[in-house]
C-alpha cells in the first residue's frame, strides 16, 4: 500500500533552499520591525513617565489603598463593636428583666408574708388591748373602791378622833415657868379663868398639859374638860380671854386643820372656822357652807349655789 501524499511531486534542493532563505528574511524583517517598535515605545514611555512620577504614583496609589483598607477596617471594627454592644445590652436587658422579675416575685412573697404577720399582730394586739383594758378597768374599779373605802375609813377615823376631842380646849400664850408641873399649870389656868369670871373647878378638869408647837413659840396648854357643857362655859368667854392675851381655840384634828388650810387658800373663800366637830367656810358671796375632808371645793360651792337658786 502506497504512503499518504505520495502522489504529490517531490521538491528539489534548490526549491527548498530558496524557501528557507525567504523565511529567514521574513523573520529578520519582523524582528527589526519589532525592535523599532519597542525602541519607539521606550522613547514614548521615557517622555510620558519619569522615575519620580512613577514613585509618586505608586506611593499615592498604595496610600489610597491603605487608607481605604483602614477606613473599611475601622467601619468593620465599629460595626463589630456596635453589634457586640447591642448584643451585650440585649443580654444585660434580658438578665436585668429576669432579675427584676425574680426580685419582684420575691418581694411580693415577702409582702404577703408581712401582711399576714401584720394581720396576726393586729389581731393579737387587739386581743391584748382588750384584755389590758378589761384588767385596767378592774384595777381602776378596785382603786376607786379602795379609795372610797379609804376615804370613808379616814372620815370615820377623823370623826371619832374629833369626837374624842370635843371637850378639849387649847389655851394659847400661857407663859411657861421654870420647873413647871401639872399642878402649878392647872392653878395658873384656873386663875386665868377666874380673872374672866369663868367658874371652872379643878374637879371639872379631866387632864391638862402642854402640847408641842413650832420652835420659838410658847407651847399651848391643852385642857380636857369633864363634859361639853363645861367646855361651852369656857368658850363663851372667848372674846374676853382674847382681850386678856390668851386665845381659846378648839382642839382640831390634823385632817380638819389641813381642810381649813386648803379652804383658806381657795380664791372664792373669805374665812373658815371650826364648830361642833365640823369645818365651815364663808364664801365671798357671803354663803356659809359646811365642808368635809375630801370635798371638791369648787363642786360644793356650785352645788350650794344651785340649791339656793
Amino acid at each position: 500500500m502506497a504512503a499518504k501524499g505520495s502522489d504529490q511531486p517531490k521538491r528539489n534542493h534548490s526549491e527548498v533552499s530558496n524557501d528557507s532563505i525567504n523565511d529567514s528574511t521574513s523573520i529578520k524583517l519582523q524582528l527589526e520591525t519589532m525592535e523599532l517598535t519597542l525602541t519607539g515605545l521606550r522613547e514614548e514611555l521615557k517622555q510620558m513617565l519619569k522615575k519620580d512620577d512613577i514613585e509618586n504614583l505608586i506611593t499615592n496609589t498604595v496610600s489610597k489603598i491603605i487608607s481605604e483598607m483602614e477606613k473599611r477596617n475601622e467601619e468593620f471594627l465599629t460595626k463589630i463593636q456596635q453589634n457586640i454592644q447591642t448584643e451585650l445590652e440585649n443580654k444585660l436587658l434580658k438578665i436585668t428583666e429576669h432579675s427584676i422579675k425574680e426580685k419582684t416575685n420575691e418581694l411580693a412573697d415577702q409582702i404577703k408574708c408581712l401582711q399576714f404577720e401584720n394581720e396576726t399582730l393586729k389581731e393579737n394586739q387587739a386581743k391584748l388591748l382588750k384584755e389590758h383594758k378589761t384588767a385596767l378597768e378592774n384595777v381602776n374599779d378596785r382603786i376607786n373602791s379602795n379609795t372610797r373605802l379609804s376615804e370613808e375609813n379616814s372620815k370615820r377615823s377623823n370623826h371619832n378622833e374629833q369626837y374624842s376631842r370635843k371637850n378639849n380646849i387649847k389655851v394659847m400664850d400661857v407663859k411657861e415657868e421654870p420647873n413647871e408641873s401639872i399642878t402649878t399649870l392647872s392653878i395658873k389656868v384656873t386663875t386665868l379663868f377666874q380673872d374672866q369670871n369663868i367658874e371652872i373647878k379643878p374637879e371639872q378638869i379631866v387632864a391638862i398639859h402642854r402640847i408641842p408647837t413650832k420652835k420659838g413659840q410658847i407651847r399651848p396648854v391643852l385642857i380636857k374638860l369633864r363634859n361639853n357643857d363645861d367646855k361651852s362655859t369656857v368658850m363663851r368667854k372667848r372674846k374676853e380671854m382674847k382681850q386678856s392675851g390668851h386665845r381659846l381655840v378648839d382642839d382640831v384634828t390634823a385632817l380638819n386643820t389641813g381642810l381649813m388650810s386648803r379652804l383658806q387658800l381657795h380664791k372664792d373663800i373669805e374665812s373658815t372656822w371650826f364648830f361642833n366637830g365640823s369645818v365651815f367656810a364663808k364664801t365671798k358671796r357671803e354663803d356659809r357652807i359646811k365642808f368635809d375632808l375630801y370635798d371638791n371645793i369648787d363642786t360644793v360651792i356650785k352645788e350650794y349655789s344651785a340649791k339656793r337658786k
